[in-house]
């Protein structure tokens, strides 16, 4: 019998510019001014991380002050408009305590069937911590399932140990990275777990890695790419007075990629004083974005944007010999996040000192690395919250193309999670570049294996297909930089197996504009 599947004829694209509100001001049907503070206890509580949804809620996690002297794992959970979600542990909000002293949670990752992964560390004496890695139901309860009580802790043997970001492969499996102090240096440690929270075992045969690169090294972020192979970035340094920008490239059993860098490493010194990256992002091309900080003096840093070609050496179509430099006060401005938008534009966030205390902040770019001029002031927008320092260390996208940030504010007394929502100009139904009759068809949609795209350009065309999630991270590349002559065509597009369920864009891009179309699997 003959399938009857939903089509979709598409007569716009799914995101566009809003001509109604300027890009990078805050939405105002987020919490009526488009800012959101929430203490967990009455001590401080701070987000390091935030995950979107696919139903666009929204979940803030890292730590609370719990008890008189020691840090637990907090989290929070949003509907997509702000208020607190009552269906996640009844009030919205969880603590867990792990050890018996200090833990907390630096990275957080949705898994395709609503299940939370959260990772960290966990004091396990006095001086030495370990990785932490826990997974939630998605109402916020413990799942037994994994590790047999919800938790897994690793030890390298070493005097402490920090997961600062984890990343899940397509195969379900987790890799966490990191740094591990191991004697008196410090190294890039990264570890993969299988899906029940034992260690994987074909991953450098004991399912754990160290890497040295200069005299002590730090691991901030993680990417994974779509051939699977594994990028990781933080700084290294080779005195007291310098750091440099630092990535490194495995392949998918943990063995170093010869064909990236020197040896699978890349070291970038951007200053003579302290360059760190903090957030990577990889773009539909295989380029890489790397973001964090570059130092005039101790005291003054700036926000700093680098961009590698796929072996790792730099990339001098982007900014200044592939390096984006951007100040917004005399003091300390830090990017801590970067998202990549469905359009090709980058968005940083981070802090910014305004000669007293830290607010959020946050500059978009065009993909050349020039400043967007069309949000906020010169492409940056920067948000005070509460009191005194307002510090923002994560970033994210929801699926209407608004732009969360979230961290900590201070009270006056103590920090609480904060989280600000910033319009981004992207909107349904609108077109960029021309297609004959204005049309374009995919089906079916929502998608199992694979699905058609047909469209019918009215002149020849360079043209780019990749599919992106609800984040902006990129799933696969199905065309780059192809000629399209005029006329109609078609295209088999095959879905990644593990690919989970959720709202996704696909994008076909060519240098006379962009069409994102929203995919459901």
């Amino acid at each position: 019998m003959k399938k009857n599947y939903p089509v979709i004829l598409l007569l716009s694209a799914f995101y566009a510019v809003r001509l109604s509100a300027q890009p990078g001001s805050l939405d105002k049907d987020f919490n009526i001014d488009g800012r959101e503070t929430s203490p967990i206890t009455t001590g401080n509580d701070e987000a390091h991380d935030i995950v979107v949804q696919p139903d666009g809620k929204i979940l803030l996690a890292g730590t609370t002050f719990m008890e008189s002297t020691f840090n637990d794992f907090g989290m929070i959970r949003y509907n997509s408009n702000g208020t607190l979600d009552n269906s996640f542990k009844s009030t919205g909000k969880l603590i867990k305590d792990i050890g018996t002293r200090n833990d907390g949670i630096m990275a957080a990752a949705l898994q395709p069937d609503g299940k939370i992964i959260v990772a960290g560390y966990s004091l396990a004496s006095a001086t030495n911590n370990d990785f932490v890695i826990a997974r939630f139901n998605g109402d916020g309860t413990i799942d037994n399932s994994f590790s047999e009580d919800g938790i897994q802790t690793t030890d390298f043997d070493a005097k402490s140990d920090w997961i600062m970001d984890l990343a899940i492969q397509k195969d379900g499996k987790i890799v966490a990275a990191g740094y591990s102090l191991i004697g008196s240096t410090y190294a890039f440690s990264l570890v993969r777990y299988n899906t029940d929270g034992t260690l994987d075992n074909t991953f450098d045969s004991d399912g754990k890695v160290l890497v040295f690169i200069e005299n002590s090294n730090h691991a901030n972020s993680i990417a994974i790419q779509p051939d699977g192979k594994i990028v990781v970035a933080g700084y290294s340094y080779t005195s007291e007075t310098k750091n440099d920008f630092t990535l490194i490239r495995l392949n998918t059993n943990g063995s170093m990629d010869d064909t990236f860098g020197l040896g699978g490493k890349v070291r970038t010194p951007l200053s003579q004083l302290y360059d760190e990256i903090n957030s990577i992002v990889i773009q539909p091309d295989g380029k890489i974005l790397a973001v964090g900080s570059y130092s005039n003096s101790s005291s003054d840093k700036d926000f700093a944007v680098a961009r590698y070609n796929k072996n790792g050496t730099i990339d001098n179509t982007f900014g200044s010999d592939g390096i984006v430099i951007r100040s917004f006060g005399t003091g300390a401005d830090v990017a801590t996040g970067i998202i990549l938008q469905p359009d090709g534009k980058i968005v940083a966030g981070g802090y910014m000192n305004n000669g007293s205390d830290n607010d959020f902040a946050i500059i978009r770019y065009n993909s050349n690395g020039t400043p967007d001029n069309s949000f906020g002031t010169n492409g940056s927008v920067s948000t005070a919250i509460g009191t005194g320092n307002d510090i923002a260390l994560s970033i994210g996208i929801q699926p209407d193309g608004k732009i969360l940030m979230a961290g900590y504010c201070n009270n006056g007394t103590n920090n609480d999670f904060a989280v600000v929502r910033y319009l981004s100009g992207l909107i349904i139904n609108d077109l960029d570049f021309k297609l004959c009759d204005n049309s374009l068809l995919i089906y079916p949609n929502p998608v199992e294996h694979e699905t058609t795209l047909e469209y019918n350009l009215m002149e020849d065309n360079v043209l780019t297909i990749c599919l992106f999630d609800m984040h902006g991270k990129l799933i696969t590349t199905f065309l780059e930089s192809e000629k399209q002559k005029a006329g109609k065509h078609q295209h088999l597009l095959k879905i990644p197996e593990m690919m989970p369920p959720g709202n996704y864009i696909l994008s076909i891009s060519s240098p006379n504009g962009i069409v994102n179309i929203k995919v459901i699997k």
